[in-house]
């Protein structure tokens, strides 16, 4: 027998395995940072990555920082206490504005753990909704043909900066760089327009991949609107830095996708007939849920089994509530449908519709989906056609009955930021 736990976010679940069954535990790679945090920050701000340097800031200039969103786990506060040191010594006219895209603006309480109280009371703070058209001035078309609508307060600044994590991502391939600024920082019509496109792809074909077509567009429109200088980080399992990246958008970004790829995507052995996959870290409601549940679909056999375990902080679509008409409406219906009313004019919410497009992948893969959850309703769950079970031993009863006695079992605990790959 063997024996594991796992993390929800909000409780441990053990799960209990005989041997004969059990295939693999995906769990991060090994990696010890060879400097404390505070060293690791100094030492990644001295040596910037690329053709970007903080020392190019004019004096005075008005300075930008880009920050993420509570769905994201990067360690902003830590960052900011030695970013903006080096900062302060070059200008005072410095401001902060939130990316969260499409979903809700932080509470008052998520601006301070992002920020700490000391600059949240000093500096100004823009706390954007991507729907208040007013905010957001249109630029022109990219390359694409994506309308560019794109907050005010990102174009006004001299110089932009960002702040955010490296994990993978379903939509652009990987998270980081550029994509803190669109969908971060755009209107309604330019996210609505890119998350339409990325959506008609397989998701085989954009898990990890740094070259997919949304990738390239998002690197695009950061080329176009300016961003200066990133700060990237990847993360472990507790949300410590194990590398920050700094530097240009493009050069620093890739190098820790580079990096990510060596930590976040472990081998296993072959594909499981049952996947069990935790949603943590992306666990705040199940729009943001489907990245760990998208990405378990490398794991498992075509016509396998996924135990999903997913503990919402945030309910079924709470932290991203636009888009919860679009998911009642359409997660019972096909992509046929879906592109026909999009093409009839009949959907309100374009970026709503991309979850049950994704969703549907998903659901077409494999054979069936068991939830183990403590936030979403039946009424929710059957809405996304998942088979809940109350217990971790009910989930592998139903797996098993769907796959065989002898089904060979992977795990991955850390959902929202593993990708894995079969080792051969």
């Amino acid at each position: 027998m063997k024996s594991f736990e796992v993390f929800t976010g909000m409780r441990n679940i053990q799960i209990n395995l005989e041997d004969k069954n059990y295939l693999f535990f995906a769990e991060h790679e090994e990696y010890v940072p060879p400097l404390s945090q505070d060293d690791l920050i100094e030492q990644a701000l001295d040596n910037p990555i690329g053709d970007a340097s903080l020392d190019s800031i004019p004096e005075g200039a008005k300075v930008l920082i880009v920050i993420d969103d509570a769905t994201r786990p990067t360690p902003t506060k830590l960052i900011l206490s030695h970013l903006m040191k080096r900062l302060e010594a070059r200008t005072t006219d410095l401001a902060f504005i939130t990316a969260p895209g499409t979903h809700r603006p932080l509470t008052d309480a998520e601006l301070e753990m992002k920020l700490g109280t000391e600059y949240l009371n000093k500096y100004p703070v823009f706390n954007i909704n991507y729907r208040t058209a007013e905010d957001y001035e249109y630029i022109g078309d990219s390359d694409m043909g994506t309308p560019l609508h794109i907050h005010k307060a990102v174009l006004a600044a001299d110089y932009k900066i960002a702040v955010g994590n490296i994990a993978p991502h379903n939509v652009v391939g990987w998270g980081g760089g550029a994509k803190i600024l669109m969908p971060g920082v755009s209107g309604e019509l330019t996210t609505s327009t890119t998350h339409l496109i990325g959506s008609h792809f397989p998701l085989q074909n954009i898990f990890g991949n740094i070259d997919c077509e949304m990738r390239k567009e998002v690197d695009s429109i950061g080329k176009r609107i300016g961003l200066d200088f990133i700060l990237n980080t990847v993360l472990d399992a507790e949300g410590g830095i194990l590398k920050l990246f700094c530097g240009h958008f493009l050069d620093a970004h890739r190098a820790g996708v580079e990096f990510a790829k060596q930590t976040l995507c472990p081998a296993i052995p072959d594909l499981a007939d049952i996947v069990i996959v935790s949603a943590y870290p992306c666990n705040m409601d199940y729009w943001q849920g489907f990245k760990p549940f998208g990405f378990s679909m490398c794991g498992v056999k075509e016509g396998g089994t996924i135990i999903y375990i997913l503990d919402p902080r945030e309910g079924f679509c709470n932290n991203s509530p636009v888009h919860k008409e679009m998911l009642v409406k359409y997660l019972k219906s096909d992509a046929d449908t879906v592109y026909k009313d999009v093409e009839d004019g009949k959907v309100t919410d374009k970026v709503g519709v991309t979850n049950p497009l994704c969703h549907f992948q998903v659901l077409n893969y494999v054979k069936n989906v068991i939830c183990l959850t403590n936030g979403l309703t039946e009424e929710e769950c059957d809405l996304l056609s998942f088979a809940k079970a109350e217990t971790i031993e009910d989930a592998l009863k139903m797996a098993f009955e769907a796959q065989g006695p002898d089904a060979k079992v992977g795990i991955i605990p850390l959902g929202g930021e593993t990708l894995v790959r079969v080792e051969k």
